[in-house]
């Protein structure tokens, strides 16, 4: 009889001790999350100037609608051909300083963009720019606004995808601007607003 009571009790003590280790797990299971889905997010825009891509994704042969998934930021739409955008339709991200200038395949970068470069190009000296780029530009032009404007030159450095081009103010010899296009330097838009 001892014998059957303590087969019971052993029993019932590993069947308890089983039934705790489920209880763990199944506990263990409610308090994991799902994997979330895949946000984008407009507030770390990283850019390449060796692929021409932001955030590994976009460059400015994109299409709006990739733009619009992976960058839902978006403040703007200017239609192609429109006098709305001086320089051509595209998508603009105010906040982030950024334009997508998709009727003529640049993205551009403003002097108060939160994206994250490369280098510290904007408001660098005229002079610095090779070193940053670590390259010579394969051309340099001069651009003459209307009036009294200072003189506008635009570096550009070539890339497999197209080139980057740099904006510097002749009045004070800075960095201003940044583009990335999807042509050689010798096809390149320039336009000044």
């Amino acid at each position: 009889m001892k014998k059957v009571i303590l087969v019971l009790l052993a029993s019932c003590l590993s069947g308890g001790i089983f039934a705790q280790k489920e209880s763990k797990a199944d506990v263990l299971k409610k308090n994991e999350n799902p994997v979330p889905q895949k946000k984008y997010s407009c507030d770390s825009i990283n850019v390449n100037f060796e692929t021409g891509l932001l955030n590994g994704k976009i460059g400015p042969s994109s299409p709006p609608d990739s733009i619009k998934k992976f960058l839902p930021c978006v403040s703007a739409e200017y239609p192609m051909g429109d006098d709305q955008q001086v320089c051509g339709g595209g998508l603009s991200l105010d906040k982030q300083g950024i334009y997508f200038n998709l009727e003529h395949g640049l993205i551009e970068f403003s002097s108060n963009t939160t994206a994250f470069l490369p280098a510290k190009i904007l408001g660098a000296a005229e002079d610095d720019l090779a070193g940053l780029m670590q390259m010579e530009p394969t051309q340099i032009t001069d651009i003459q606004p209307v009036g009294d404007r200072p003189i506008i030159s635009v570096y550009l450095f070539p890339k497999n995808y197209g080139c980057v081009a740099i904006w510097v103010d002749q009045k004070d010899k800075k960095a201003f601007k940044i583009q990335v296009h999807n042509v050689d330097a010798s096809k390149v838009y320039l336009c000044i607003y």
